[in-house]
């Protein structure tokens, strides 16, 4: 019961494949038709015209891709080349930023060292700052005080008078 089973199971795949990928019945029988109608309606003369157009077609469509073929055996064969060489291009450039221990560890020194010096500059240029404020405050206040003084000078000479 099994094998019968499995025989109809194939028959009916086999049926569908058919069905599915066989189309030349059907073609066949469109060509066929298309062939008696315009033989019918437009003479030999127009089923001759359909010939050549179908001729050259298919010497179009054979030329044609043997064509792209070539062109693109040609072409694809060099771009691929030329992403080989890219690619080797690529690694390369991987392959040396690829830096050994000892040339990152000189690296990270030489970053402390100009951070510590960047941090030494920053902590001298806030300190004159302050020094520079300070002195600004003091020479202000020296100032208002000599034009105070001077107010009362004025002032009292002239309440002298």
């Amino acid at each position: 019961m099994e094998k019968s089973s499995a025989v109809l199971l194939l028959k009916d795949v086999d049926e569908v494949y058919s069905r599915l990928f066989n189309h030349h019945p059907v073609i066949s029988g469109e060509i066929t038709y298309f062939y008696k109608e315009f033989e019918e309606q437009r003479n030999d003369r127009e089923v001759e015209m359909l010939f050549q157009v179908l001729e050259k077609t298919i010497d179009t469509r054979e030329s044609h891709l043997e064509k792209a073929k070539n062109h693109a055996n040609v072409h694809l064969s060099s771009l691929s080349s030329d992403f080989d060489s890219t690619l080797n291009v690529c690694n390369r450039i991987l392959r040396s930023s690829k830096r050994s221990d000892v040339e990152m560890n000189f690296l990270n020194d030489e970053r402390e060292k100009r951070e510590k010096i960047l941090e030494d500059f920053l902590e001298d240029i806030a300190s004159k700052r302050s020094k520079v404020d300070e002195t600004f405050r003091d020479k202000e206040a020296e100032i208002e005080e000599y034009y105070r003084n001077a107010e009362e000078n004025m002032f009292s000479s002239s309440v002298q008078r």
